[in-house]
């Protein structure tokens, strides 16, 4: 469903979700989605991140720098 990715930003390295339509011989338009400050992608925004995935789109799922899977401190 998803693969692992990672995107450098300021010296830190975000990691996330890549979600990717494999019926869609055309290239899906992306939606990009992040948590608030307070949580990490898998308490919520994944649940939203699967949705738009079903409807067809591909979508980048991260945690913020400090948080969850990503890099950074203070934590």
């Amino acid at each position: 469903m998803f693969t692992i990715t990672q995107i450098q930003s300021q010296g830190a390295t975000l990691r996330g979700r890549l979600y990717m339509p494999v019926k869609n011989p055309q290239p899906a338009s992306i939606i990009i989605i992040t948590h608030g400050f307070s949580a990490t992608i898998g308490m919520v925004a994944d649940r939203y991140a699967e949705e738009f995935f079903k409807a067809g789109f591909a979508v980048l799922l991260y945690d913020h720098r400090n948080f969850g899977i990503s890099d950074g401190e203070p934590r």
